[in-house]
């Protein structure tokens, strides 16, 4: 059967399915675009060089320009591929919602089922109410159709539209409210709606309190994260709250110590006995709470002591003594010593620069006394720059004795910008000392426009440095023909530059007596049909040589020569073939004045990936190169 839900499901299938259609429309749209601009680009590199022959902007305009298309082709194929991927985006996207789809599709099968089952339990009661029902009377007068989504009232019947916040639950004919819930009218939106608060709700707020913790949301959990068991001595806990009870032990005074306070946590202690008692010279002191303090005196020789508690002491020996002329007295014992003169024990010593003097010691010497005399020193080290002084030493000097000179050591370096200086080392240099100099150091690179510049480098470059001109085109070779010559080869050219450039001018002894003459070019000695060349008078995919100019011949002015100017682009590069390009400014005869052609410009291509290492410039159609013509080229990196 079909329901709501299939027609919303198939309605937003058909929804998807356009807007995917719209965006795919617009993303091919915009790689149509991109490809037209693309080939627009193209056409526009073909066309420059088809229209090679007729370019009024120099060399380098049309360089730039090319890479301009290239750089625009580039962004161009950029975009493609962005495009390609919002594609691939919106394809994952459509079967991501096309499986959603179907899983709605399945859930609503689930609800029809659901649905006849119930519409067919509603017609066997509806048929058992008919059968008990009494016999109707005539059908009244129909009435109008209600609106849609709401039950029509009248003759007619209908279903009405049950929602749970906006979401459709079934079409039923009767709803039945039950007690807890508020019905109300909402004409603005055009249905009912009814309110169910009390049982069976959501959990809106649950409180904890200490030593709880609630994790979930409809089925909640509680957790106690408080104490849960405490054990010890004078502690209890009661298991139904939780609470813990801790008793505090008694504390009873003792001898010399008293408690005082009521209750059982905050008690004062006071000592009441002797709390501190020191012993000194002569006293002892044992116990604890009652201590005994001892004394003790011995009485000497000449001393005597009598008492107890209270000692006197009284000295029965010699009680004064005057000391004479060399005689001493010491009274502390009260033992008296007479001494005669002693013999000195310490000579005075002799001293560089001292004077006579008659003594005032009461010791006498001996006959073999002998006088400490200075000994000798190290005499003082020379220092350099140091001058002459008497010296205030108090050692003689030995007759062998050695002044120290200053030594010598490693000589300074030399620097770049170095200016002379006097010195301040206290060391003295060797005959063959040699002092070290600056570094060599690497040349710095040459650079394009770079300006004059001293330097800041403390190394020194070799009478044979080079500067590298990596950045900077390099003059590879030159050649200026002393006679008439068939052609110019320049070989074994570097491999180490990007692209060769040829200056030249030149002119040529053609056969044919033309007024000017093509100048071509073979690469690597190639002399087979791989280039390509635009000129008229050769077969433009399989020429054996390519374009390289035009130049005037003998046929035109004595005095005129064609200024030209070639490229090889990637000569040294292995994947791609080779891309020649070639200005030139000749000029037509006249016997009155200068006339010159066209500003000529070509392109052309060495189809071959080989590193080109030689060059053979010659004549298109013979003939010689005149004396004098001048051909120089470079290396650009």
């Amino acid at each position: 059967m079909t329901t709501e839900g299939t027609t919303r499901a198939e309605a937003a299938a058909h929804i998807l399915a356009r807007e995917t259609g719209r965006r795919m429309r617009a993303v091919q749209s915009r790689i149509d675009e991109a490809e037209e601009e693309r080939k627009i680009a193209l056409d526009a590199i073909a066309s420059r060089l088809v229209d090679h022959e007729q370019a009024d902007e120099r060399q380098s305009g049309l360089i730039d320009g090319l890479r301009s298309d290239i750089g625009t082709a580039r962004e161009i194929t950029a975009a493609l591929d962005v495009a390609h991927g919002e594609t691939r985006e919106l394809t994952a996207a459509q079967a991501q919602e096309l499986v959603s789809i179907a899983e709605r599709l399945a859930a609503n099968e689930q609800i029809d089922s659901a649905q006849d089952a119930e519409l067919t339990g509603l017609t066997g009661r509806i048929e058992g109410l008919e059968l008990r029902a009494p016999v109707p009377g005539p059908p009244g007068p129909k009435g109008p159709a209600g609106p849609s989504g709401r039950v029509a009232y009248g003759g007619g019947g209908g279903s009405a539209t049950i929602q749970s916040a906006g979401t459709l639950v079934a079409n039923r004919p009767i709803l039945n409210f039950v007690s807890g819930a508020t019905v109300a009218d909402d004409a603005t939106n055009n249905r009912v709606n009814i309110t169910v608060s009390g049982g069976g709700g959501t959990i809106n707020s649950v409180s904890v309190s200490s030593g709880l913790s609630i994790t979930g949301t409809s089925d909640l959990t509680i957790t106690n994260t408080g104490v849960r068991s405490l054990a010890g001595s004078g502690i209890s806990v009661s298991d139904s709250t939780g609470a813990v009870t801790i008793t505090a032990a008694s504390v009873t005074g003792g001898t010399g110590i008293t408690v005082a306070g009521s209750g059982t946590t905050a008690l004062t202690v006071s000592a009441t006995g002797v709390q501190s008692l020191t012993a000194g010279n002569g006293i002892s002191v044992s116990g604890t709470t009652t201590p005994t303090v001892s004394a003790s005196l011995a009485a000497g020789t000449g001393i005597g002591i009598s008492g107890t508690t209270t000692l006197s002491v009284s000295n029965t020996g010699v009680t004064s003594l005057v000391a004479g002329t060399n005689v001493s007295v010491s009274g502390a014992t009260g033992a008296v010593t007479v001494n005669a003169p002693a013999y000195g024990t310490t000579i005075t010593a002799s001293t560089i620069g001292g004077t006579a003097a008659a003594g005032t010691s009461t010791t006498i010497a001996r006959e073999d006394h002998k006088h400490a005399f200075p000994s000798g020193a190290a005499p003082s080290a020379l220092t350099v720059s140091s001058t002459q002084a008497t010296g205030t030493s108090t050692a003689p000097a030995l007759a062998d004795h050695v002044h120290a000179m200053p030594g010598s050591a490693t000589a300074g370096a030399s620097a770049v910008g170095d200016t002379a200086a006097t010195g301040t080392a206290t060391t003295v240099a060797l005959s063959d000392h040699r002092h070290s100099r600056e570094a060599f150091g690497t040349p710095g690179a040459v650079t394009g426009g770079a300006t004059a510049a001293s330097g800041s480098a403390t190394t020194l470059a070799r009478s044979d440095h080079v500067h590298s001109t990596a950045s900077m085109p390099v003059l590879l070779a030159s050649t200026t023909l002393g006679s008439d010559t068939a052609s110019v080869t320049f070989s074994s050219i570097s491999g180490a530059y990007y692209t060769l450039n040829c200056i030249y001018q030149a002119r040529c002894i053609t056969p044919y007596g033309n007024a000017g003459e093509y100048l071509m070019v073979r690469l690597n000695g190639d002399t087979a049909g791989n280039y390509y060349s635009p000129i008229s008078n050769t077969t433009t995919t399989t020429a054996t040589m390519a374009e390289f100019g035009v130049i005037n011949t003998t046929s035109n002015w004595d005095a005129q020569a064609t200024g030209g100017n070639a490229w090889v682009y990637g000569y040294s590069n292995t994947t791609w073939f080779k891309t020649i390009a070639t200005t030139a400014a000749p000029f037509n005869n006249s016997t009155t004045a200068f006339s010159p052609a066209n500003y000529i410009s070509y392109y052309n291509s060495w189809r071959s990936t080989a590193v080109v290492t030689s060059l053979t410039i010659l004549p298109l159609n013979g003939g010689n190169l005149k004396s004098g013509s001048t051909f120089r080229l470079y290396g650009y990196p």
